[in-house]
């Protein structure tokens, strides 16, 4: 299955991007170390959903936002 190494907003206004190995701000050590889809985890549910761990620990989840995916073709 591929990886995940980019998500980014598509909404007009927003311009979040994260990205694996960036930090999430200006020189903060917090580095993005993996980006999970967990909407596979809930099979009868309607949502997209996205899990961002930073140094390996759950930083945030984005749910049901419009979003461009990155996959890397690499495994």
């Amino acid at each position: 299955m591929p990886k995940i190494i980019k998500l980014e907003s598509a909404r007009e206004l927003d311009g979040d991007v994260w990205e694996v190995g960036k930090e999430t701000g200006y020189k903060n050590g917090k580095i993005i170390t993996d980006i999970k889809d967990s909407s596979f985890e809930f099979p009868d549910g309607v949502h997209c959903q996205f899990d961002i761990y930073v140094n390996d620990r759950l930083w945030k989840t984005i749910i049901n936002m419009r979003i461009k995916v990155e996959y890397s073709l690499e495994d």
